[in-house]
């Protein structure tokens, strides 16, 4: 199975797409963080939440991927780290997605315009897009049938 000429060339694609994404992942969010560490105009709500995504991309561009990248391209689908190891991986990928979600969200929340389902909802809290969470999510659901 492993040695024909479609898994080879399946091998030469998923190694240039990781390769790609540990570059331009790796370099890209490296540059955001650092920029927004050294400059303080930059320290506003939505690039702070843009900040905590970038980490978490970061994260996988530098851990992740080289392990896949053993995984797929040069071990041939065979694990040789262990399973700690192997376990760590895949958590670390995992808690990333959730927390790329949970920022997007919060970022689409503190983006949410005020005027938006006023007369269907309550007015949200106004002290911040943590309150806002519970208001968008009653936004969300059918109303009460008796």
């Amino acid at each position: 199975m492993t040695k024909t000429r479609t898994f080879f060339a399946a091998k030469i694609v998923i190694g240039v797409a990781l390769a790609g994404i540990m570059l331009v992942c790796g370099v890209g969010n490296f540059v955001f963080i650092a920029a927004l560490a050294r400059y303080k105009k930059l320290r506003n709500l939505t690039n702070l939440l843009i900040a905590n995504l970038a980490i978490s991309d970061f994260l996988v561009a530098i851990i992740c991927c080289p392990f896949e990248m053993d995984y797929y391209v040069v071990r041939h689908l065979s694990w040789e780290h262990g399973h700690v190891l192997c376990a760590s991986v895949n958590y670390l990928r995992t808690v990333s997605l959730y927390v790329s979600t949970n920022a997007l969200l919060a970022i689409a929340i503190d983006r949410f315009p005020p005027n938006m389902g006023k007369s269907e909802a309550p007015e949200p809290p106004s002290s911040g897009p943590c309150l806002q969470i519970p208001h968008l999510l009653q936004i969300g659901m059918p109303p009460d049938r008796e």
